[in-house]
């Protein structure tokens, strides 16, 4: 078996870092740089950064994300305002190994294939931004808060993957910082439906479930965002990562 790669993802805004529980009521949690840094120190295995100004604006501040990236000494997958091959060419310039395509694939189907026939299918990851309502499955679009109900979800996934993406994120968007777990009707229904590297994300309660995970379904990727930033049930920001988690003894 593989070992699964344990990955923070940190939700940048106006150049901070924050949290929120479904997508609302942001917190701010602390200076990008310095958050990286502590992962750096913990050697986390790699990073998701989800850039909400860039995804909403379609604007991306390069020289800014440059200094981020170019801190980080692990694999980054950016995820942000992604909207044609010219700005993906842009960020993988700046040292991106990987970017996350969400809302962008459904008013843009080719982008996927059109990044991944210059840069590689390793180079792309699908974020699939999902609920679950009367036990049907749906993508979402978060940013203008709507269930895309006239999108079938299976044969999405198959086209996603007939145009060359090289990993997929499912993104629980109802367990959301919520630390509830992640939402394993979904994950049962769809993962059949996988054939590259997938990663899961939104709700990831705590080492256990790590654990759990990894031994059920053997993902590429467990993610997961509120575990590595707070501690107690009063939530205090402490910034931490299980380092050497699965080193074999």
């Amino acid at each position: 078996m593989l070992k699964p790669r344990i990955i923070p993802a940190l939700l940048l805004n106006d150049k901070g870092i924050y949290k929120t529980i479904k997508f609302e009521n942001l917190r701010y949690i602390g200076d990008p740089l310095n958050i990286i840094k502590i992962l750096n120190d913990k050697f986390a295995d790699e990073l998701i950064i989800c850039d909400i100004n860039a995804s909403k604006s379609d604007l991306i501040d390069i020289e800014y994300l440059k200094n981020i990236f170019q801190s980080c000494r692990m694999p980054v997958c950016y995820a942000g305002g992604i909207s044609s091959l010219e700005k993906a060419s842009l960020l993988y310039s700046i040292g991106v190994e990987k970017l996350g395509i969400g809302n962008t694939i459904i008013s843009n189907p080719d982008l996927i294939h059109e990044i991944s026939k210059i840069y590689g299918s390793q180079s792309v990851v699908s974020i699939l931004n999902l609920v679950q309502f009367e036990n049907k499955i749906y993508l979402f679009d978060y940013i203008n808060k709507k269930v895309l109900n006239n999108i079938n979800v299976v044969e999405f996934i198959k086209k996603i993957q007939d145009d060359g993406v090289g990993e997929v994120i499912f993104h629980f968007i109802n367990n959301d910082g919520t630390m509830l777990g992640y939402n394993y009707q979904i994950i049962d229904s769809l993962i059949n439906e996988i054939k590259v590297p997938i990663v899961f994300l939104g709700g990831l309660r705590n080492l256990e479930e790590i654990v759990n995970v990894s031994k059920k379904y053997n993902p590429i990727g467990i993610a997961g965002s509120s575990l590595f930033i707070y501690k107690g049930k009063l939530k205090s920001v402490l910034i931490n990562y299980p380092t050497n988690f699965f080193k074999v003894k």
